[in-house]
């Protein structure tokens, strides 16, 4: 037989073409991956992922077993539908371009065919999750067969947790077939004890799990799709999907996550373009069959701006005063003459001329005859300029914070100084440190109500919660202190369907004694946030924040920086650590008002589950 890498062709073991070719394309395949990705990061909050990861068939700990199955990718499932990947292009946004159909037709005559013979099945012939993401801030791709509603074979994306569809489990089985007998071919039965075989020999005596979607060119590995379409008890609740009776819930469709619109790290983010340029490079292999020893390549860290580092196999950012040369796939020189540290987007590397202002992080600033920092608010996001003569980036927080300064100003001469700190901090090493013992938005409370500089605090004082101030409208709103800790409750089940009048919009401490005192029960948010608490003192004073309570929670680079600090964690410039929050204002007798983590609010039912944090009025406790 030949070695792995190789097929057999014209009596000689020649290099699998697919090989190399995957190692470009892989992100479009990467389905496994996308899903350990998801729930690494968000767990159940990751549906349809989620839902993917818990199935299982026979036992949970055998071949088909829970965390052998996941969502696929959008090429797998383009794969599965039978898409010419050649001839899938960039312009052909949100179209079928290559759309054929052939997988599918023998996919869903087997699927007929068992259904026929007695075997619960669905055709695959609805709008399906896959595991790839579009955009890093809201959306996800899905495969349409829906013929109603769009041409079939058509890939479109989607708001992460605005929208349902259908959910769908691949799996790969690897040294299926040992090169005698018949070969597994797309369209095959896949049983309980790993054999396969045509649809028209199943007599019932073994259990089938799968169909085969895809084989590998040496026939020895094998990717399968689960017989039915999953199912749900809701659309959007954590928890909605039961592992032991997958196809018992009321729902057939659901949505990829619960309240989560942000990037998943580890996913590839993956525009129209990308797409194209990773389907024409597969060559239609079924590249999930192929996962690279290293996942990253030149195509795939040139999409980001980044060089190829091949020996880590990683994708890095071109060092400070190099900016990424897309025609090349290098890090160049940037242009820069005496103190104007420009560059011009269209002129030959590294002899441009200095037309407009030159910012490390890539961004184009227009130029002028005057230059100009900002004065950059990382609190309220309030901005103002400050004439200067010198070519600066148009936002301090862009240029060099990254959540490693509290910087309020640039330096005119020399980037990533501080000459300004805002009121009541103190400039220390470069930063701008909250007074000791006082509070400010951004600031870390501790467990004796003060705050202290982040990078020296007492060795025996315990964080617990960050500081904000609520808007408004004026600047002269109360500073409150947000926990820490975040969890997961309903408003209240018991009251589920009861108008409590607990709906005050600014005051959370009144609301939170109302919802109590209506007979909520123990696990709602409101008896939670009652009991939470680190001291005598402040135990039962921490409350549910009413609606507008949440107007001024800080999400600023600045809080977080504080925080991470706190906690000993090293800062994450594009985390967002406040998401989607219940509040204890009533919306109605079934439902209550939530703060958005994209800003503004909406309604939410009391009985369903959300992220709750508890608010602390520590000056009352100073």
């Amino acid at each position: 037989a030949c070695e792995d890498g190789y097929i057999f062709e014209n009596g000689a073991c020649v290099v699998d073409p697919c090989v190399e070719k995957c190692k470009i394309a892989y992100p479009l395949f990467a389905g496994q991956d996308n899903t350990n990705a998801a729930i690494d990061q968000i767990g159940h909050q990751a549906l349809a992922a989620d839902a993917a990861h818990r199935f299982y068939v026979g036992d949970k700990n055998g071949d088909f077993g829970q965390g052998k199955w996941y969502l696929p990718a959008i090429g797998e499932l383009m794969y599965t539908y039978g898409t010419d990947m050649t001839q899938v292009v960039s312009e052909d946004q949100y179209g079928n371009k290559g759309a054929k159909g052939d997988n599918q037709k023998l996919i869903n005559t087997t699927l007929t065919a068992l259904s026929n013979k007695g075997v619960e099945t669905d055709t695959f012939s609805k709008k399906y999750w896959s595991s790839s993401e579009h955009s890093p801030t809201y959306s996800s791709w899905y495969f349409t067969n829906n013929i109603i509603t769009y041409a079939p074979g058509a890939r479109l994306s989607n708001v992460k947790s605005n929208f349902s569809h259908a959910v769908r489990c691949s799996l790969i089985l690897k040294d299926i077939f040992d090169g005698k007998g018949v070969a597994p071919k797309i369209g095959d039965v896949v049983y309980i004890d790993k054999s396969y075989g045509s649809v028209s020999y199943y007599d019932g005596s073994k259990t089938p799990v799968g169909v085969v979607t895809a084989v590998s060119n040496k026939k020895k590995d094998i990717a399968i799709i689960n017989l039915k379409n999953l199912t749900f008890s809701s659309e959007d609740e954590v928890d909605n999907f039961d592992e032991d009776n997958p196809y018992a819930g009321g729902l057939d469709i659901s949505r990829w996550s619960s309240f989560f619109n942000s990037d998943v790290i580890g996913i590839f983010d993956m525009s129209e373009s990308s797409l194209a340029t990773f389907a024409q490079a597969s060559d239609n292999c079924p590249c999930q069959l192929y996962k690279p020893k290293c996942d990253k390549s030149v195509t795939v860290c040139a999409m980001e701006s980044k060089i190829f580092n091949e020996e880590s196999c990683t994708c890095e950012a071109c060092p400070s005063g190099y900016l990424f040369d897309n025609e090349v796939n290098e890090c160049r020189e940037a242009c820069k003459e005496d103190v104007n540290n420009c560059y011009e987007y269209d002129s030959k590397w590294p002899d441009c001329k200095c037309v407009a202002c030159y910012n490390d992080d890539g961004h184009h600033y227009s130029s002028g005859e005057q230059y100009y920092i900002i004065y950059y608010d990382l609190v309220s996001y309030s901005s103002e300029k400050v004439e200067k003569g010198i070519c600066h980036p148009e936002f301090c927080g862009n240029y060099h914070i990254n959540c490693d300064y509290y910087c309020r100003r640039c330096s005119a001469t020399e980037k990533g100084v501080c000459e300004v700190c805002a009121d009541g901090f103190t400039l220390k090493d470069n930063k701008c440190i909250p007074p000791t013992g006082e509070c400010a938005a951004g600031s870390v409370l501790y467990d004796d109500f003060n705050c202290y500089d982040p990078d020296n605090f007492p060795s025996d004082r315990t964080p617990i919660g960050i500081i904000f101030r609520v808007d408004d409208g004026w600047g002269n709103g109360p500073l409150l202190a947000l926990s820490l800790d975040e969890v997961t409750l309903p408003w209240s089940e018991n009251l589920a369907n009861t108008e409590t009048g607990c709906n005050s919009r600014t005051d959370g401490q009144a609301n939170t004694d109302c919802i109590i005192a209506a007979g909520a029960e123990e696990g709602s948010a409101a008896v939670y946030c009652s009991k939470y608490g680190f001291t005598d003192a402040d135990k039962g004073k921490w409350f549910l924040p009413a609606r507008e309570q949440y107007v001024g929670k800080s999400r600023s680079c600045l809080a977080y920086y504080s925080l991470s600090k706190a906690l000993g964690k090293t800062p994450d410039p594009h985390t967002y650590w406040l998401g989607n929050t219940l509040s204890s204002t009533e919306y109605g007798a079934d439902q209550c008002w939530y703060a958005s983590g994209l800003g503004g609010f909406s309604n939410y039912r009391k009985a369903r589950k959300l992220n709750v944090r508890c608010v602390l009025d520590f000056q009352k406790l100073k």
